[in-house]
């Protein structure tokens, strides 16, 4: 169901789409289905590519752009989904959002959207999103990027994310300081399009909700579900990469002078799981198109038989 209604705030126009490099025609609205209800949700959408779709889970406090790379590279060959999860970028402001709501969700925007062999490609807290729903999904491949998937006790929390929870409200809602940190860590050219959705307080709510839903104890109310991500990718041999912070390349065009991800993670028997690379100041990760072309080329392999994640 395909919706090109307006949202609570006006989504960018054409000249924007063009000046931050996105084709216009890629964005849509998509109607997803929520139990008796539907949440309205805003995706970039390359259109039909033979190879299969991936689908593309941004983390907290970004939104679609973020895999802006991935679908001027793949566009064509691949159908590449990138989408704004529930009070994200240009979707629907709907209320507070668990992780297991946000499981639930992709499920059904995959299931209702996608045909054929999917891929799920994922950052930072959009990893735990997109292993949730990869034990519901015919899931042939799942790229994670920049995300550790589980926390173990022995990792700390990232120091954004830290000074953000000491202080949600004001860091995240209230002020864009959240926000703006965030964007500062690639180009100056990208810092406009990640902090467009979010330049009122009000469409800053769910980059709070984001923030204080990461589970960091057992008694947390997305704890459960975060285990059962883990569950997922634990048996596909993540098991020792689930302490790094940055296990693939994706993501966005680096500041300059910041190297690049190296590692792909792909959870499929057919591939081994290539060998993780800790960066010791963790940023935004970077798909530059030479990363997305290989990509494209390591993710096409698996998809001549499932890999059992469904």
């Amino acid at each position: 169901m395909h919706l090109r209604r307006p949202l609570h705030a006006d989504p960018p126009s054409a000249a924007d789409w063009r000046r931050w490099g996105v084709d216009p025609a890629w964005h849509r609205l998509v109607e997803v289905p929520v139990g008796s209800s539907s949440v309205t949700w805003s995706v970039l959408d390359t259109g039909p590519g033979d190879a299969g779709t991936i689908v593309c889970v941004h983390g907290n406090p970004t939104w679609g752009y973020l895999w802006i790379d991935l679908l001027r590279e793949l566009a064509g060959t691949w159908r590449v989904i990138a989408v704004d999860q529930t009070g994200m970028g240009w979707s629907q402001r709907a209320g507070e959002r668990r992780l297991a709501q946000r499981v639930d969700e992709l499920v059904s925007f995959c299931e209702q959207e996608v045909d054929g062999p999917l891929v799920l490609a994922a950052h930072d807290w959009g990893g735990a999103v997109a292993m949730g729903a990869a034990a519901h999904l015919a899931v042939r491949a799942v790229v994670l990027t920049n995300t550790a998937v589980a926390k173990p006790h022995d990792v700390r929390v990232p120091p954004l994310i830290a000074i953000a929870r000491g202080a949600i409200d004001l860091t995240c809602r209230r002020s864009p300081l959240f926000v703006a940190g965030t964007a500062r860590m690639t180009d100056r050219r990208h810092r406009d399009a990640l902090q467009a959705p979010y330049r009122s307080a009000a469409r800053r709510a769910a980059i709070a909700g984001f923030v204080a839903d990461i589970p960091v104890a057992s008694g947390d109310p997305s704890f459960d579900a975060l285990q059962e991500a883990a569950a997922v990718a634990i048996p596909q041999g993540l098991r020792s990469l689930l302490a790094l912070q940055a296990i693939a390349a994706a993501g966005l065009p680096a500041r300059r002078g910041i190297r690049p991800i190296a590692a792909l993670s792909l959870l499929c028997p057919p591939i081994p799981l290539s060998s993780p690379h800790r960066q010791r100041r963790p940023r935004l990760p970077v798909l530059r198109p030479r990363c997305a072309a290989a990509t494209a080329v390591v993710v096409g392999r698996p998809l001549q038989q499932p890999c059992g994640i469904a």
